[in-house]
């Protein structure tokens, strides 16, 4: 039992800004978000376990990081949508697909970095279920927050575009590798960017 635990609150602690930050993407959907997030739960739930356990070996794959990175730089880009007339039309297969993707890419690092505390495939899946889905069940909540407070999901979108930047940087593909300082500014200057276009956005909208 005390895989489970280390397996359920590890994954809680670096799940939590994943789920605000699929909030983000979700919140102007038409569907019902706790159908969606407990859906997505329970397909990440089954994709992580294989990655944890490392039956699907995927950290050194070529391409994949930069494929994540630009993925996950493009959701960047959506979550500076914040005006409040705005209405997502994505299809509900899409959306799943766009919430797991972004997931997956947000949290690579982290669930590989758990196959060395448990490789029991049933305490693996429970760990990471029992994490996942009361987090994800309370997308609505996030989405709430987010459309009283739009400008956190801007501030979000810079994250992520860090978050994006690094991952496609890390990325054997690419035949410089930045570290240190170059990385650093790199990334700020992404966040910066994202941060900047959101609220130039939101500012033309409310003019």
């Amino acid at each position: 039992m005390r895989d489970f635990w280390t397996i359920f609150v590890l994954s809680v602690l670096t799940s939590v800004d994943n789920a605000v930050i699929v909030s983000g993407i979700a919140r102007r959907s038409r569907y019902n978000l706790v159908l969606v997030g407990l859906l997505a739960a329970l397909i990440l739930s089954a994709l992580r376990t294989p990655m944890v356990l490392g039956v699907v070996s995927v950290r050194h794959l070529t391409g994949l990081r930069l494929c994540l990175g630009i993925a996950v730089l493009w959701v960047a880009v959506r979550l500076c949508r914040v005006e409040p007339d705005a209405r997502d039309e994505m299809s509900f297969g899409r959306l799943l697909t766009v919430i797991v993707v972004t997931d997956l890419a947000l949290s690579l690092d982290t669930v590989l970095g758990l196959a060395v505390v448990a490789r029991n495939p049933l305490l693996v899946w429970l760990g990471v279920a029992c994490s996942l889905l009361p987090l994800y069940a309370l997308l609505p909540v996030f989405a709430e927050v987010m459309e009283r407070v739009w400008w956190m999901q801007i501030l979000t979108a810079g994250f992520v575009a860090e978050l994006g930047i690094d991952s496609i940087t890390d990325d054997p593909l690419l035949p410089l590798h930045l570290s240190g300082r170059p990385e650093i500014l790199v990334r700020a200057a992404a966040a910066a960017v994202t941060i900047a276009y959101g609220f130039w956005r939101a500012g033309r909208r409310r003019i």
